[in-house]
């Protein structure tokens, strides 16, 4: 108890003597941080938005995550090159969004940052730019026109970015890539030894999953890293070799591969980390039950998920449901038999209906944002295993009766709960 008066005293000081809360300007609401300004919010209601190049002297460097989220009565986005990324479901379920004018400077897109554009046709990917998330444009069935992308890096791509797109739909060659072809997103070929290109740069994340024809893959020497996931899902494949140039390869860069025998990866040192469900590998593997996202669960319609293989366990990206009538929100324990074990960045941010939530019982983690700006909601309920909730979590989130006492080993960025202790 004691432990609980100290933390709500300094989350007081902060709330009082704190560097800079949630501003606004014209219809944006925005936020100061030392290196620029983060647009989190946009009520206008203009079909044409341009983001402003500065606010408050400080230049725009990112769109926050849902910031325009559901908004449907934009049509038309222009972003100054100040603007490096874009937050996971920034523009998601903008439905009548049709062209996005984007400068140089951006570098990332977040998981579903443009999901569910479904009258979005074209897009220009930026020079600049390194990582493509999840999802990012899933559901723009309208999207038909990507630029190539020139310079040879390792641009890093999710799962099912441009999934549902008339861009990715309309592929016909056995090898989809992005970048001019530094970058494969897709094999589709039924080839046993296929012949990749040998100036390919990056693997997409599930680029090779599902194709059960592969039983030995060559890696270009000029392919420079391997990411989470980039070979996965191959039933057949038994050998890997190549990879001359390769510099680092991700934790699960090779996944659910059960007849993997032979890695022949020079240049690069491999351990069972980097093996997730490949028994017969000679690094040894990570063992952990397949996850199947294509089989339905009854939270997929309440709580967009996705797998931590890391953890073994459920990340929620973001709450689908409504709060009931008393403002509750109650988390399910499990999504396909597995535990839910973090709250992910933005995941359940800008909501005037919830009062009070109950996280899941294995719950390890809260990400960033997570249940910030949620003005009504007064109480949550923590689980005893909570380790750790970053910077910012509850950032303006309106908690005013109570905050479960914490133990000791929880680790609580100073900022967690900013300016949400009345």
């Amino acid at each position: 108890m004691k432990q609980f008066f100290i933390l709500l005293f300094f989350f007081l000081l902060l709330t009082v003597f704190g560097s800079v809360d949630a501003e606004y300007w014209d219809e944006f609401e925005y936020l100061l941080r030392e290196d620029g300004c983060v647009i989190t919010n946009y009520s206008g209601n203009e079909s044409e938005v341009n983001i402003p190049i500065s606010i408050d002297y400080y230049y725009v460097i990112e769109i926050g995550d849902s910031a325009f989220e559901g908004n449907e009565m934009l049509v038309s986005l222009t972003m100054p090159s100040t603007v490096q990324k874009i937050g996971n479901r920034a523009f998601a379920d903008c439905k009548n969004l049709e062209t996005v004018n984007i400068s140089g400077g951006l570098t990332e897109i977040g998981e579903e940052a443009f999901y569910n554009c479904e009258n979005l046709n074209i897009f220009t990917l930026p020079a600049n730019l390194q990582m493509i998330g999840r999802r990012a444009f899933g559901g723009c069935k309208a999207l038909s026109y990507l630029n190539d992308l020139t310079g040879y890096y390792p641009l890093k791509v999710g799962t099912g970015a441009f999934d549902d797109t008339e861009w990715y739909q309309s592929k016909t060659d056995d090898f989809i890539t992005l970048s001019q072809g530094y970058t494969l997103l897709k094999y589709t070929g039924v080839d046993y030894d296929p012949e990749l290109s040998w100036f390919l740069a990056s693997i997409a994340e599930d680029a090779f999953s599902g194709n059960d024809a592969v039983t030995n893959l060559r890696l270009p020497n000029y392919l420079i890293a391997l990411n989470e996931g980039s070979i996965s899902s191959m039933s057949s494949l038994q050998s890997i070799s190549g990879g001359g140039s390769l510099q680092s390869v991700s934790a699960g860069a090779f996944r659910d591969l059960p007849e993997l025998k032979s890695v022949e990866l020079p240049t690069v040192t491999l351990t069972a980390d980097n093996f997730v469900n490949c028994p017969s590998s000679p690094f040894g593997t990570v063992y952990s039950e397949a996850y199947d996202a294509s089989v339905p669960d009854s939270a997929d319609e309440l709580f967009l998920s996705d797998y931590l293989p890391e953890l073994d366990g459920i990340i929620i990206l973001h709450c689908l449901q409504n709060a009931g009538e008393d403002g509750e929100i109650r988390f399910p324990d499990y999504i396909r038999s597995r535990p839910v074990v973090v709250i992910g960045e933005g995941a359940c941010q800008n909501r005037d209906d919830i009062s009070s939530v109950i996280l899941p019982k294995y719950l390890i983690g809260i990400e960033s944002w997570a249940f910030s700006y949620n003005e009504n909601m007064d109480s949550v309920i923590f689980p005893e295993g909570l380790k750790w909730i970053k910077a910012d979590a509850f950032n303006n989130s309106g908690i005013t009766n109570y905050v479960p006492v914490l133990n000791d080993d929880v680790e609580v960025d100073e900022r967690a709960f900013y300016s949400s202790l009345n």
